[in-house]
């Protein structure tokens, strides 16, 4: 597991970089008021995800490894299910035209617009549903490329924009970011479905799962599905209280100050994905463990990243994004105090779903979406974007305080021994580069 975590942190902090790159050259290409537009596109593919997918990828690597079901048999069934929801996406599509409230996901009311949201709603799901098959695989280095190459493309086409090597008019700019990221998900998905392919030595003949396993599957899934709604309310709906009291050029900054905020968590996110693989399949002792070790590392190495981001930050923002971003330095300074914590919850939601137990973080992400929801409409209309980086720092501590103090009552952990390294942590650090 230790190389496997240097292996893809490593593969992980590439992804950072490119990803930065490419965030410089999409919004030099659309401006503040195009990023807003862009943000609110974003959240809402991101929204459908979740709300149509059922999160059937979070409970894989569960049925894979313990109910020891093919991988022909989830594949198929996975996708039976979304082709199912693909309607309820298309049908919620056509009443929010009808009312007139398009501005929600798109920023025209255009057919095309339309198609695209669909496709890549499409595309992502299918995308998600093999790089869980692969993590679960333990093939976590074939997903940290694949992510990277899903991140290249778009960036590649910015560059032409931005140097103008395509001519693009600038009305045209939004469509084209957005095509070109449907063009990267088509193409990951079909490099991933290969692999997964290749891995599995898959059998095209559409296996389903019995009525009654697929019913335990979807089931199983909806504590996971629902847990993730909260979750996404907790750290998601700013984007658009923040668009309906501020305006979409706001947006654009505040945005930014996120995105850049959430790259802290590429750590967190590494370590969860891979602790989440080996601890379904470790015994409990052993994957608290992971899980205790894995956090204190991420803790440290969040809090160092996130001091020289800030001290790099405030100069350089205005020159690499544009003036009228300076703005992001503050709002990031704010969100980064809550955020250094937020690796906590992520670890352990990690360790409580490959235990099965998906009621822990359901609970708490719903109780935490709550107070996120009051702080959200409470301080961004009082003030503005900078309330909403506010609410969204207490958000996110919020979370992570109830998770580690669960944590800490139900496995009966002193807090102490979450934060002091002890000889075994520093013996688990030095053998990450340790030659084998």
């Amino acid at each position: 597991m230790k190389k496997d975590i240097v292996k893809v942190y490593l593969l992980q902090l590439l992804t950072v970089v490119v990803s930065f790159l490419a965030s410089i050259f999409m919004t030099r290409i659309l401006g503040s008021e195009g990023r807003g537009s862009f943000a609110i596109y974003s959240n809402a593919s991101s929204f459908a995800v979740i709300l149509f997918g059922f999160s059937i990828a979070s409970t894989i690597p569960y049925y894979l490894n313990f109910k020891k079901i093919s991988a022909e048999k989830i594949f198929f069934t996975s996708l039976s299910v979304l082709f199912c929801n693909l309607f309820l996406l298309i049908l919620s599509i056509g009443l929010i035209s009808y009312f007139q409230h398009t501005n929600f996901i798109i920023p025209e009311d255009k057919l095309l617009y339309k198609v695209v949201f669909v496709a890549f709603f499409l595309f992502q799901l299918v995308y998600s549903i093999l790089i869980t098959l692969l993590n679960a695989y333990k093939k976590f280095i074939w997903v940290g490329l694949l992510n990277i190459f899903n991140i290249a493309i778009p960036f590649i086409f910015y560059c032409l924009i931005y140097f103008k090597i395509f001519d693009i008019k600038q009305e045209q700019d939004f469509l084209a970011v957005i095509l070109f990221l449907l063009a990267a998900i088509i193409g990951s998905t079909g490099i991933g479905f290969y692999l997964f392919v290749r891995v599995s030595k898959f059998k095209f003949s559409f296996q389903l799962m019995s009525l009654l396993e697929a019913k335990e599957f979807i089931l199983y899934s909806m504590l996971a599905y629902f847990g993730n709604i909260a979750t996404f309310i907790c750290y998601k709906l700013d984007f658009w209280v923040v668009d309906a009291y501020q305006g979409k050029a706001a947006l654009g900054v505040y945005s930014l100050a996120s995105q850049l905020t959430q790259m802290l968590w590429i750590l967190p996110q590494t370590m969860a994905s891979i602790l989440y693989t080996y601890a379904a399949s470790a015994s409990e002792k052993e994957a608290l463990q992971y899980t205790i070790t894995l956090k204190k590392i991420a803790t440290l190495i969040t809090l160092v990243f996130a001091a020289i981001g800030m001290l790099l930050a405030i100069p350089l923002i205005p020159v690499l994004y544009g003036n009228e971003f300076e703005p992001t330095s503050k709002l990031l300074a704010i969100q980064i105090i809550g955020a250094i914590p937020f690796c906590i919850p992520t670890i352990l939601a990690s360790f409580y779903a490959s235990r099965g137990n998906f009621k822990i973080s359901f609970y708490i992400s719903v109780f935490v979406s709550l107070i996120s929801m009051v702080l959200y409409f409470t301080f961004i209309p009082m003030w503005g974007s900078k309330g909403g980086a506010i609410a969204s720092s207490c958000t996110y501590f919020l979370g992570a305080f109830i998770s580690e103090y669960y944590f800490c009552r139900r496995y009966q952990i002193s807090p102490k021994d979450l934060y002091s390294f002890s000889k075994k942590d520093i013996v688990f650090v030095k053998s990450f580069f340790a030659k084998k």
